[in-house]
């Protein structure tokens, strides 16, 4: 068993799970900003069949100490690149909280994901 790999993939898909059973819950997490609009409880939605789907790859491949580990911790460092990208595109409009959380989160996530691919690959080498 992959112990990084399991705890990653769980709560990269707790997370993804809250993000599809209460979107707007799960947003006032993350923001201060509610989830209101349509548009926003749609990005929500897909964020979270993402990391839902990202985290429970990465868990069952901890779990089983599978190969494939390193292309799941690379596909959740993507996904929180792609966060950050979008993040640091509306900096100037985002509160300090959401700043912190939101560029802080995708940040820390990416850094996450790269050092468990880093991991992993010299691992399997």
């Amino acid at each position: 068993m992959n112990k990084s790999a399991t705890l990653a993939g769980a709560v990269r898909a707790a997370s993804g799970i809250s993000f599809l059973v209460a979107p707007e819950r799960a947003q006032l997490l993350w923001s201060e900003r509610p989830a209101t609009d349509p548009t926003a409880r749609l990005l929500l939605r897909s964020m979270g069949y993402r990391d839902t789907l990202i985290g429970a790859a990465l868990l069952v491949a901890g779990l089983r100490s599978s190969a494939n580990v390193s292309r799941w911790f690379l596909a959740s460092a993507g996904a929180d690149t792609a966060d950050l990208i979008g993040g640091l595109a509306v900096r100037d409009e985002l509160s300090h909280r959401d700043h912190v959380m939101g560029i802080g989160g995708a940040a820390f996530g990416v850094a996450v994901g790269l050092a468990g691919w880093a991991a992993t690959r010299q691992r399997d080498r």
